[in-house]
């Protein structure tokens, strides 16, 4: 219980810390609305979007056998609402007895199919736009121009999206003055490539692309996109090493189930990117298949690593370590010149020490010797010519100052690369090595950085 309660309250200051920052030039869209959250396709789900800072909605829409156009992804209502009627086949009167927010949860009990006008309605007065997306076929294009054309809504706050070829250019056909997007799956990339897929879109008259994510995609398909005047959107992202991954590739919108969440992690990445200049080296483990589960992707677990790199004069050592058990001593990390020298260590009592040279003092601080056993701990040191300072969840615990200040020597190496010290038994993530010293409020971004990422597991 004491465990659980240690890592909630570093994901509640994340969360507070967080909460009134924005993602920056990429829009949020929310994905069927707040979908995570809320039944999909309804009203309270687009409520819950705008309330939670998506700057986009998206919804799925068919035309009824009536002609009334209304929100809900599947063809038919037998995932939600009960029954196993045909949307397109259906009187709008039939369908509105069908509850579709009770399979969520029972709060959400006597949720309705909403139309297009009741989801229109939803948006702001002065901001916010929607991506309709058409699940029907091309019959429902000409009393979807009639029902736009009638709404004071400015067209600049509209857009189509689908996957039907036929669909697309027929919505840009009707109604030229709203952004019409060719949905594309992962599938249909990898099959046509980068050529193929700017060739449909110039010929179906597409104002962009929405692509579903992947790190499969290249940096060359957003040039490509851009070279030819389209748009650049992505789906369904619920993952921000993925949501990052898109926004470095140049994407202008990310479609996302939880866009609050999505938001968060965005500004993040915005933050830490400042210290970015002033990495000497970054030891993420994502490529080690083997590796357990990291703060970020894969980590580093009960190995000795030597990096061929020696510390500067002055700088940062960052990473997160998650300790598996209490020794004398498990080494963090150390010099492979000397084994009493910048050396990072942590005894049988959950005491974790640090020393830059033998004549100068080590620091040291207790860990909870139940709360962080098996727990993921951010751990920084920072030092120059005058003192050294240590941080534990990116609060500073003890600094002293230095009295003999020379310089490091040797390799930087993890878990003990002096044979004299005893091997680290814990694991390894987003390590990282600075050439300056971060202030306290630059290592609490690192942190959260983390924490976030931890979160979204």
């Amino acid at each position: 219980m004491q465990t659980r309660l240690y890592f909630t309250t570093l994901v509640a200051l994340a969360a507070l810390a967080l909460s009134t920052l924005s993602s920056g030039a990429v829009d949020i869209v929310a994905h069927r609305g707040a979908s995570a959250d809320a039944p999909e396709n309804t009203l309270p789900a687009f409520q819950l979007a705008w309330e939670r800072g998506a700057d986009r909605v998206e919804g799925d829409f068919y035309l009824t056998s009536d002609n009334v156009i209304v929100c809900f992804h599947d063809k038919t209502t037998k995932r939600i609402g009960g029954g196993d009627l045909k949307v397109s086949s259906t009187p709008y009167k039939m369908l509105q007895t069908l509850d579709v927010g009770a399979w969520k949860d029972p709060k959400w009990k006597g949720t309705r199919i909403p139309t297009l006008a009741e989801v229109l309605a939803t948006l702001p007065a002065d901001k916010g736009r929607i991506f309709i997306e058409i699940k029907d076929g091309v019959r429902i294009v000409k009393p979807l121009a009639e029902q736009l054309n009638k709404i004071d809504i400015p067209k600049s706050r509209l857009a189509f999206i689908c996957f039907d070829q036929k669909v697309t250019a027929a919505c840009k056909k009707a109604m030229p003055k709203v952004d019409a997007h060719w949905v594309v799956s992962q599938k249909s990339y990898q099959k046509m490539g980068i050529a193929g897929v700017i060739k449909t879109a110039k010929r179906l008259g597409a104002d962009g692309i929405d692509v579903q994510a992947s790190h499969a995609i290249t940096p060359e398909f957003g040039k490509a996109l851009r070279e030819n005047g389209l748009q650049y959107h992505c789906w369904t992202v619920n993952d921000i090493s993925l949501a990052r991954y898109m926004v470095k590739l140049g994407v202008d919108t990310i479609t996302t189930d939880r866009p609050e969440f999505i938001r968060r992690g965005l500004q993040t990445a915005k933050e830490t990117a400042k210290v970015d200049a002033r990495i000497l080296q970054h030891l993420d483990f994502d490529d080690n298949k083997n590796g357990p589960v990291g703060i970020k992707g894969r980590g580093l677990s009960d190995t000795v690593l030597k990096t061929g790199k020696t510390l500067p004069a002055s700088g940062t050592v960052a990473m997160w370590y998650r300790p598996s058990q209490w020794y004398d001593y498990q080494t963090v990390f150390d010099s492979s010149a000397d084994p009493d020298v910048w050396e990072l260590w942590i005894n049988k009592d959950a005491q974790i020490g640090f020393r830059t040279t033998k004549q100068d003092l080590r620091i040291t601080h207790r860990l909870h010797p139940v709360a962080t056993l098996n727990q993921w701990q951010h751990i920084a040191v920072t030092w120059d010519k005058r003192a050294v300072n240590l941080y534990v969840n990116a609060a500073p615990v003890v600094s002293a100052k230095r009295k003999l200040p020379l310089p490091p020597a040797g390799d930087f190496c993890l878990g003990g690369g002096h044979a004299d010290n005893n091997r680290g038994k814990g694991a390894w993530d987003e390590v990282v090595v600075f050439g300056a010293v971060l202030s306290a409020s630059e290592l609490r971004g690192l942190m959260l950085d983390g924490v976030t990422n931890a979160h979204s597991e």
